[in-house]
């Protein structure tokens, strides 16, 4: 066989134990590290009874499922080692140099050693998706690699025992040699997953508890051990890498054996090693190393075994002396010792895929020149053959290789041999490399972090040229898998960028840009690039004749540009080359253009012309010009259009060029060039002269030039050559692009390119939007141009520039930009030298390699089946779970409740091996402790469930969730309480009474609840709780549904779960039958039985928990101010508000919903850009403005922007009005400084204030007012004025529409505007509003009157007149922060439930009923003050009326009453206020010689211990005690009153400090009763001071730790004491001793000794008085904090060994002082309160929060009256309040009678303190669609209504509090097709306005967009919001509402703003291209390749069918299977 014939490994990989590849191995075997561990695996330690030694593969769970195209249902049911061997092969065949796509379609095989696939089948029953079959066979182990990789070639997996994988290589050899295949992969692999397997191979003596001590006399069996390793073979000739020579494989078996088929036989292995090495010539003496199979094991231990061996273990039995013994035999004639190893004492014995494992331990020596020592060889066994005599050595220590030659031992369980023999390469690395000054290297990866480390690893590498042309070679071809790309430009200054890509093919355009490009040096470093330099000499070589040196003029610095030839030779030759640079590379344009001159570089990369005759034509134009007749002529560059120049330039200047629409260049002569230029700049137009060495290209002023060019040109294009369609002409205009000579690339082409006009303008039409533009040329001057005409879409490169420090850097850096955007340049055309293979030892690539491990994958997991349970995981990513996310709780996803049923229905159905449907249950005595958060991640729950006694426990991450019983009943029919559900059969008059599914979840998400799709299942109810729900196929969500009704029994709007529920009842069987053919089944609550019954389902008593604090999940709501500002304001003001002020009037002077703003701040040399950044801090905050920003120098600035900002301190030398002709049609000018200069009256100030440091101005173009456009009078009174207006739009008879308002007490114009404003139209719209107070000098509007035209020509939107004359708008302006205020009465709450640093004080309600009485002093802080400050719910609880009680904090205090009377007390909620009530009976007098600081100390801890002692622990004299882990006060009081009992006490302690403490405050306790209770001397000493029968009570706060012990110690019947129970719980094994003792448990809660009787109450009293006065009762240490200190007090509590009191006042002052608190509003109980529109949504959610805000009295007024059953809901819960009052009231308030008996009506119940409008009604239009009506019908119960009511309680409500409308943001901002309903509610303001001038009270408050609000879903448009803005939840709008309340403003704005450049939220709702993403486990969408089938995707005909019947399910999509796979993420967009 030739030599380039033979087969060599050119690409590895692999995977070891604690090693992620060769690299980190290499590393290991030189570093001596022992692999093995006793680390855990994939099962616990010592399950069965295995060994813990093991080798771990790390991180078997991650794979790149999505690389390799692998359905994620498909990817987690595969065994690991088949998602191992993908990865592994992939990245042999990467190392080798070879991009794998290269390979696609090619001959090669895949030879794949392992054993059988194994994964616990035991607990998928419920996960069986079709797919575990083929994770399980092994035949798809190698055909999977072929599949993804498309090889052709055989693929087979071998399974040959512990020679598995050299019997794959010799197949894969056998099938080279004969031709069968190209090239071979081999891969084996072997994963310790199986405990049984690893405890057969102990039972057989085989695996041993250690390490493999191969050869040593302390060897006893090895240790099983993971990898993964893959091996490229190619032929020598086409190989870029060479690791080894593979000289010969060979495999036999022993045959039959009399000692069994497990002995391994010497005679065997020696003769394959000498058939082998005798076919190949090889002789002993040739092998250098020898490596060995070595596992450790000797054969004596294996005798006893023999004979019972009867079946398959995969493992090998065999001795190191029968392997020695075959080797000595054939190398006992060497002349020197055989150098021997394993690899096994390194790393363990890889079983499968050992044979690999050894070829690799033999590269690393070739590659390395070195042998790595065997571990554990100091104690070598010299009676092995060939160990004693010196004829084998052993390596201990690292050897050097001096050799070439490896032989490889390989044996298999079963008496399968193999070996395997290969030869290192020879080859050296180069050695006299020198990298180049500039280094370009591109590299692609998986994920950014893995391109950033790969090119950190090239960095680091830079010198190695084979291994950059190795990556070369890989980068050459895309890799569409790769979503990210990077370059660097490895020189002395560095060059890196990283990005991402998605692979769609973008079209790549070549624009040559012409003169201007040109400068000394051009191409001195470019010269370096061999491409370019022979470019530049070929060019160079055609000009020799002419005496034109070409390389001297782009090199010398002194190169003379003012001369023709020397430009344009210059130009078109480094076009030419750059050209060829990027030809080369594989850049070919799907499209060319050029500039001027640089269409003769287009010819040439056309094809049309050669580089020489390119180089020619730039000579013939450059003499022609210096030699011909030409004028002296200017050139200059001018902003506007050719349309605009063409009117107002001389006749003797001509346009040379049209570079853009707004960018020409101009020519003429000189004179007449710079007089006209200065012209321009005068009047604000951009103008520049330019160097054209004076000549006037492209015009008459070089025609005569051109007749010598003519006759040039023909002596070098004598075959003219057709111009191909991606030439864009741009020298011949299109209406002669048709004339034959256009067609070619001939003379008369360059001729007219010459001579006339350059039309670039014509280009950018043709440029796709996507494409990769490249500006061809020496500097890249269309670059601006091209990215302003060509769009964002586009990307631009320029390859050049003139001010880089080194050009060649320049060009390599943008060939790796053109790398990033989608290009595929190929370097290995760039880089040229290296000759493969390449040397010996260079880097390897495969550790380079890295994937996307972001997804966690299943794993074989064996576990303690009964001991440790079932293990759940829920993830919302898995399709199984996803409908999970539609439960919230809070915001939160939550685990429903009924999922913790769900799952363990589930476990029980598997246990007992029955379907759910078949299996009926009754679960009993649930507990629920805690909630679960869901999420994208894992969530592991593990149910256990005991077996005999059906006890089950449901935990999560530790901490138990649910507990209680299951069993299945014999008849479960005799389990129900209620047997039968009658139809639901609502009587007729309940048809109001009826609450639909919509209001019933709008009930239930205000309290915190948000079901969502499934989990919606009740679909009505009545008020009696009877109603339907929904049945969906789901037992989950139909139960949780049934809970629902239950929440709605509740009264309160509080967040409640349920804690724990006595019987569920399931029938299935029943249930389905029930179900079968039915959307809905009847569903009933009976709350006085507390039963829900539904279907086959019954759950009886529910009990909630207490209210548990919400969190506030919206945003704050923007809050803002709606004032009038004048536009021009001589005062100082704030700078903040001026500015708002000036963006505001900008803002509203432009049209549509959302303003699109480009905004550029003019900067000074060095860019500075705050002021931008001000503006963009204001406008974030705008819901109508979406603004891009620029900055620019004002000599630069060559765009047009619709506001241009100026800083008078940077830009003191700039010129206002030149700016001028930058802005667009309605563009604004912002200048900030002292004087602005508009002298030239370009610009006039439209806006001035005055600041404390400077001025700022807007400034505006002039404009002059026509005097005869159309003027609309609009009034409120009669909307006739509308026709003429729609006239006049649909006539278009005027530019500007003025709508004036004059002599209108409360116009809307203002509103009509905004709204006009939004909708599209020509028409311009211009408000004026005159506010008519006899101030007016001109009572009539005229366009002809100077004083109105005068303000009209400032060109404003709107135009507001007062009374003083002066002009101005009205404006949003930032709310004010709500300011504390002092409180006579106040109390303490956090203000973010949880946060303890939000406490503070809350300002109370007026003590209407004087029943605060008590003025506190002192309030003391307790454990469940600290809880609920926490905002952790308590125990479940009777509902309290929430109205009630305003502070749940502080329940014990001291103080002074209204009679001066000393006292201390208690009280159920409150005390930690200004004033309280305390309890009638449990309040003290304070004894003389305390301190109300020391009193308030005393009652709570007091009274507890008297409670707890003598009420629950019935104590007495000679009782004993054991007190345990309290708070430390309650400790000693617990001591004081138990030892004045008579009582024994023995107190616990933790530390001696404590003890100490205890001893030195309780010195009558005695030392040995102190004790701590895990020291066994004082257990026993308690033991045995009761007489060994224990204690009679024990006293317990909280503690769990020591409850074992505290049981043993508590006496027959003895009491045990919880004082703080609510989170108190008792393990089941202690539960069961209690019962056998007869032990009480009373677990305390302060709410109890509140509800107790009188007489519990008076014998407390009486027990502290009187042991006050005999001194038991005491004051308690304790620390004290200030009234401001509230957060520090809250957090030092549990740390505190005193009590911890807030001091409310100083002991000192008996005054009612007030105290600064957070102001609050509340509504008097003795007035009544008018809600119109009351009976709509927020409606009924203002009377709620009324009435817990105090309300007693409530009219809703609505003139349809009640019609739905939310209505009736509400009304029938506010019934239930106590002195509640609600009144429903129809009067029609559009008329004056109407209004009267509306407040005559309300007066009945009380004085009218407060009237609320918020009746509405929408009949939306664009403008020219209204009518009269419709606006009369919007403006009834607007502008009539509020009229009327004004009228009206101005006669009848002399105290009245509050008079509220409701505006809208239609009315502030505007809304399209809104124009009536924006009018009536700018109506509305203005009357809020009149009644604040007349001190009366008014708040008009303009609404954004609200949530949950049913008027607007009924009429569709509950989406018509602004981009810019959320949905307001109820709970934010009435925080809003009382905002605006206090702070008493006319005009306010609500609205939550959306957080602008972030992601939007993942619809719940998929969209078609979501669903399928969803199906295929793709989690990015941005990234996503959308032009891929998907089939490429990894779609299988299992996934095809799901999303086949997805799509027409839920988006009635119906497509073929076919189409499916032929269909592609983009063609699903389309459907959207």
């Amino acid at each position: 066989m030739d030599s380039n014939d033979k087969f060599v490994i050119s690409g590895l990989s692999g995977k070891f134990p604690q090693c992620n590849n060769v690299e980190e191995f290499k590393a290991a075997l030189f570093n001596g590290t022992d692999l093995v561990t006793e680390e855990g695996g994939r099962y616990e330690f010592e399950l069965y009874g295995t060994i813990k030694s093991c080798g771990r593969l790390p991180e078997i769970d991650k794979f790149d499922a999505n690389f390799f195209g692998i359905p994620p249902k498909q990817a987690n049911l595969m065994d690991p080692r088949q998602r191992l061997i993908l990865e592994s092969i992939y990245e042999c065949i990467y190392d080798s140099g070879y991009n794998p796509n290269e390979l696609r379609g090619s001959k090669t095989g895949v030879y794949v050693g392992l054993a059988a696939l194994n994964i616990d089948r035991s607990d998928r029953m419920s996960d069986v998706e079709g797919y575990l079959n083929m994770g399980l066979c092994l035949a798809l182990a190698a055909n999977k690699p072929s599949f993804c990789l498309d090889f052709k070639g055989p693929t087979y997996s071998l399974d040959a025992a512990c020679a598995s994988s050299l019997y794959a290589l010799t197949s894969a050899m056998r099938d080279l040699e004969c031709g069968e295949i190209e090239s071979a992969v081999i891969s084996a692999t072997q994963l310790v997953n199986d405990p049984l397997e690893t405890l057969e191979l102990q039972k057989l003596s085989m695996v041993t508890e250690g390490r493999c001590k191969s050869f040593s006399t302390e060897r006893n069996g090895y240790v099983r051990s993971e990898s993964i390793v893959s091996f490229f073979i190619q032929k020598k000739s086409n190989c870029r890498r060479l690791y080894c020579e593979i000289l010969g494989a060979k495999a036999n078996a022993d045959g039959f054996k009399k000692e069994g088929i497990s002995y391994p036989l010497y005679e065997a292995q020696y003769q394959l090693v000498k058939e082998l090495y005798e076919s190949i010539n090889i002789t002993p003496d040739d092998v250098d190393y020898f490596e060995t199979h070595g596992t450790g094991n000797k054969n004596n231990e294996l005798e006893d075994k023999l004979d019972t061996i009867n079946s398959y273990t995969s493992g090998t039995i065999i001795g190191d002396e029968q392997e020695c013994t075959g080797i000595v035999k054939y190398f006992k004639n060497r002349k020197s010792p055989l150098l021997v190893g394993s690899v096994k004492s390194n790393m363990g014995h890889a079983e499968q895929a050992a044979g690999l494992c050894s070829i690799i331990k033999a590269i690393i020596t070739m590659e390395t020149g070195i042998i790595p020592a065997n571990l554990y060889s100091d104690t070598l066994d010299k009676e092995i053959p060939g160990m004693g005599d010196n004829t084998l050595k052993l390596i201990g220590e690292h050897t050097k290789f001096e050799g070439s030659v490896i032989g490889i031992n390989c044996f298999g369980f079963g008496g399968e041999n193999a070996h395997t023999i290969i030869k290192s390469n020879a080859k050296e690395k180069i050695a006299d490399y020198k990298r180049p000054k500039n280094r370009l290297v591109q590299v692609s990866g998986r994920t950014q972090q893995a391109v950033m480390n790969y090119m950190k690893q090239i960095q680091q590498n830079q010198d190695d040229v084979e291994f950059l042309a190795l990556v070369d070679q890989i980068h050459k071809m895309t890799i569409e898998q790769h979503n990210f790309r990077g370059y660097t430009v490895m020189s002395r200054q560095q060059i890196q960028e990283v990005g991402s890509i998605i692979h769609v093919k973008r079209p790549i355009w070549f624009i040559y840009s012409g003169i201007g490009t040109q400068w000394c040096k051009v191409g001195q470093d470019l010269m370096r690039i061999p491409i370019f330099s022979d470019s530049i000499n070929r060019c160079a070589k055609a000009l020799e004749p002419h005496g034109i040196d070409l390389v001297d003029i782009i090199t010398n610095r002194n190169s003379n540009f003012e001369d023709a030839i020397n430009v344009f030779c210059s130009i078109v030759s480094v076009g030419v080359a750059l050209t060829d640079v990027l030809q080369t590379i594989g850049i070919i344009p799907d499209g060319i253009a050029g500039h001027s001159v640089g269409e003769v570089v287009c010819a040439y990369a056309d094809g049309t012309i050669t580089a020489e005759e390119a180089i020619l034509l730039a000579y013939a134009r450059g003499y022609s010009c210096k030699y011909g007749n030409t004028t002296k002529c200017q050139m200059a560059a001018v902003g506007i259009s050719k349309e605009e120049i063409e009117k107002i330039k001389p006749d003797e200047i001509a346009i040379s060029c049209q570079n853009a629409p707004t960018n020409i260049t101009i020519s003429g002569p000189q004179e007449v060039m710079k007089s006209f230029t200065r012209k321009l700049s005068s009047q604000g137009i951009f103008a520049k002269l330019v160097n054209s060495m004076g000549f006037g290209f492209h015009s008459q002023y070089v025609k005569e030039a051109g007749v010598m060019l003519l006759d040039m040109f023909k002596k070098v294009l004598k075959d003219p050559k057709p111009r191909s369609s991606k030439w864009i002409s741009t020298s011949v205009p299109p209406n002669r692009q048709n004339e034959e000579w256009t067609k070619y690339s001939g003379v008369e082409y360059h001729h007219n390119n010459f001579c006339n006009t350059a039309l670039f303008d014509q280009v950018y039409q043709h440029v796709p939007e996507n494409a990769i533009v490249i500006e061809i040329s020496g500097h890249g001057l269309l670059q601006a141009i091209l990215k302003k005409e060509m769009g964002p879409g586009t990307t631009h490169i320029s390859v050049s520039n003139r001010f880089s420090g080194d050009n060649e850097q320049f060009l390599l850096s943008a060939i790796g930009k053109i790398f990033l955007a989608g290009g595929q340049p190929d370097l290995t055309k760039l880089y040229t030298g290296v000759t493969f293979p390449v040397g010996r030892g260079t880097k390897m690539l495969s550790p380079l390699l890295e994937w996307d491990h972001s997804i966690t994958w299943r794993v074989p997991i064996h576990k303690h089946k009964y001991c440790f349970g079932d293990t759940k995981t829920v993830n919302l990513s898995n399709e199984k779970y996803s409908y999970l996310a539609d439960h919230e709780i809070d915001g939160k996803t939550v685990m429903p409740l009924m999922g913790y049923i769900d799952m363990l229905w589930e476990v029980f159905s598997e246990r007992l091996l029955k379907p759910i449907e078949n299996l009926p249950i009754v679960i009993e005595d649930v507990k629920f402790h805690r909630s679960t958060v869901l999420s994208q991640s894992d969530v592991n729950f593990l149910i256990n469930i005991m077996h005999q006694s059906g006890k089950f426990e449901i935990s999560e991450s530790g901490s138990v969730v649910c507990t209680g019983t299951i069993r299945t009943p014999n008849d479960v029919s005799t389990e129900f309480i209620i047997t039968n559900l009658s139809k639901t059969d609502y009587k007729a008059e309940d048809n109001y009474n009826i609450l639909r599914s919509t209001d019933i979840y709008k009930e239930l998400f205000s309290r915190g609840y948000g079901y969502n799709n499934i989990f919606r299942g009740l679909r009505e109810c009545n008020l009696q709780g009877i109603g339907k729900i929904r049945w969906n196929g789901n037992f989950c969500s139909f139960l949780d549904s049934m809970l629902h009704l239950d929440l709605l029994s509740e009264t309160s709007r509080d967040l409640r779960l349920p804690v724990s529920i006595k019987q569920i009842v399931i029938d299935p069987a029943t249930h389905l039958d029930l179900v079968n053919g039915q959307e809905e089944i009847p569903i009933s609550n009976i709350v006085s039985s507390r039963i829900i019954k539904s279907g086959g389902i019954e759950i009886t008593g529910v009990v909630k928990s207490g209210p548990i604090p919400r969190i506030n999940t919206q945003q704050n709501s923007y809050l803002e101010d709606y004032d009038f500002v004048y536009y021009e304001m001589s005062s100082q003001n704030n700078e903040d508000m001026v500015m708002r002020t000036a963006l505001q009037i900008i803002l509203q002077n432009n049209i549509g919903t959302v303003k699109k703003l480009k905004i550029c701040e003019i900067v000074g040399s060095e860019a500075d850009d705050s002021t931008n950044k001000k503006i963009k801090d204001i406008f974030d905050e705008q819901s109508t403005c979406e603004a891009t920003y620029f900055t620019n120098t004002s000599d630069n600035i060559n765009s047009k922007y619709d506001i241009i900002v100026v800083t008078e301190n940077v830009n003191n030398s700039v010129k206002v009005e030149n700016l001028s002709t930058f802005l667009e049609e309605n563009g604004f000018i912002l200048f900030l400084g002292n004087e602005v200069n508009v002298e030239n009256k370009i610009l006039q100030v439209v806006y001035q204030a005055k600041t404390e440091e400077r001025t700022i101005y807007i400034l505006k173009p002039n404009f002059e007012v026509d005097e005869n456009s159309a003027v609309v009078y609009v009034n409120n009174t009669n909307f006739n004025w509308l026709k003429q207006l729609q006239t006049v739009i649909n006539n278009k008879s005027s530019e500007i529409v003025y709508l004036v308002s004059q002599n209108e007490e409360y116009s809307g114009v203002l509103g009509l505007m905004n709204c006009l404003l939004t909708e599209p139209g020509e028409i311009k719209f211009r408000s004026v509003v005159i506010d008519d107070e006899g101030k007016i000098k001109n009572n009539s509007f005229s366009l002809h009157d100077e004083f109105y035209k005068n303000q009209l020509k400032k060109n404003l939107t709107f135009n507001v007149l007062k009374g003083d004359n002066r002009w101005g708008t009205y404006v949003h302006l930032p709310a004010p922060v709500l300011e504390k205020k002092e409180a006579e009465n106040a109390y303490v709450d956090a203000l973010e439930p949880g946060n303890l640093s939000t406490m503070t004080w809350i300002e109370k309600p007026i003590d209407f009923n004087n029943q605060y009485d008590i003025s506190v002093h002192y309030s003391a802080i307790n454990f469940h003050d600290v809880v609920i400050a926490k905002g952790e719910h308590l125990r479940t609880d009777t509902q309290v009326e929430i109205s009630n009680i305003i502070s749940n904090l502080g329940r014990e205090f001291s103080g002074v009453t209204s009679k001066n009377k000393r006292i201390m007390g208690l009280t159920k909620y409150g005390a930690l206020a200004l004033k309280t009530n305390g309890d009638p009976i449990l309040t003290w007098d304070v004894p003389t010689k305390w301190s109300l600081r020391d009193a308030a100390t005393v009652p709570y801890i007091y009274t507890m211990c008297y409670y707890s002692f003598v009420i629950k622990g019935k104590m007495k004299a000679n009782d004993s005690i054991l007190i345990l882990k309290c708070t430390t006060p309650f400790k000693m009081a617990a001591i004081n009153v138990a030892l004045s009992m008579g009582c024994k006490a023995f107190v616990a302690v933790e530390s001696e400090e404590e003890k100490d403490y205890l001893k030195k405050m309780c010195p009558m306790l005695n030392e040995s009763d102190i004790g701590d209770l895990t020291d066994k001397t004082f257990v026993d000493s308690i033991i045995m001071n009761t007489e060994e029968k224990g204690v009679n009570v024990v006293l317990n706060s909280v503690n769990t730790d020591l409850l074992p012990t505290c049981f043993r110690l508590i006496s027959h019947q003895g009491i045990f004491l919880e004082t703080e129970g609510y989170h108190f719980q008792i393990p089941d094994s202690i539960k069961t001793k209690m019962t056998l003792k007869n032990n009480i448990v009373h677990l305390i809660f302060p709410e109890d000794v509140f509800d107790s009787s009188l007489q519990i109450k008076e014998q407390i009293k009486s027990l502290l008085v009187k042991d006050i006065q005999l001194g038991v009762v005491k004051p308690l240490p304790n620390i004290t904090f200030d009234s401001t200190s509230l957060g520090e007090a809250f957090e030092c509590f549990e740390e505190e060994n005193n009590k911890v009191l807030i001091e409310v006042r100083n002991e000192t002052n008996t005054e009612t002082n007030k105290i600064l608190a957070v102001p609050k509003i509340y509504f008097s109980p003795n007035k009544s309160y008018v809600i119109i529109g009351g009976l709509g949504g927020f409606g009924l959610e203002i009377a709620e929060w009324m009435i817990r805000n105090g309300a007693r009295n409530i009219v809703l007024n609505s003139t349809i009256g009640i019609y739905n059953g939310y209505q009736s809901y509400c009304l029938k819960k506010w019934s239930s309040y106590e002195d509640v009052v609600i009144k429903i009231n129809q009067s029609d308030t559009s008329t004056l009678k109407g209004a009267e008996e509306l407040i005559k009506f309300a007066q009945q119940l009380g004085p009218v303190g407060g009237l609320f409008n918020m009746a509405l009604v929408l009949k939306d239009a664009s403008i020219l669609d209204q009518t009269e009506e419709n606006f009369y019908q919007v403006y009834a119960p607007k502008l009539l209504s509020g009229q009327n009511m004004d009228l009206v309680t101005r006669n009848l409500c002399k105290n009245l509090d509050y008079f509220v409308v409701f505006s809208s943001v239609a009315s502030g901002r505007g809304i399209p097709g809104q124009s009536n309903y924006g009018m009536a509610n700018s109506a509305l303001e203005r009357l809020c306005e009149k009644r604040k001038m007349d001190k009366l009270p008014a708040v008009a408050i303009q609404w954004g967009p609200m949530a949950e609000i049913e008027y607007l879903t009924e009429k569709g448009i509950d989406h018509k919001v602004y981009e810019n803005i959320q949905l307001e939840n109820f709970d934010s709008c009435l925080k809003t509402l009382e905002y605006f309340l206090l702070q008493q403003h006319t005009i306010g704005c609500s609205a939550v703003l959306k957080v602008k450049n972030t992601s939007s939220v993942v619809q719940k709702n998929r969209s078609p291209i979501e669903t399928v993403a969803h199906l295929l486990g793709i989690s990015n969408l941005e990234t996503l390749n959308k032009s891929l089938t998907l089939s490429q995707h990894g779609l299988d005909s299992l996934l095809a069918t799901e999303i086949k019947n997805c799509l027409l399910k839920y988006h009635n999509i119906e497509l073929t299977s076919e189409e499916i796979r032929e269909m592609t993420f983009s063609a699903l967009l389309d459907m959207e």
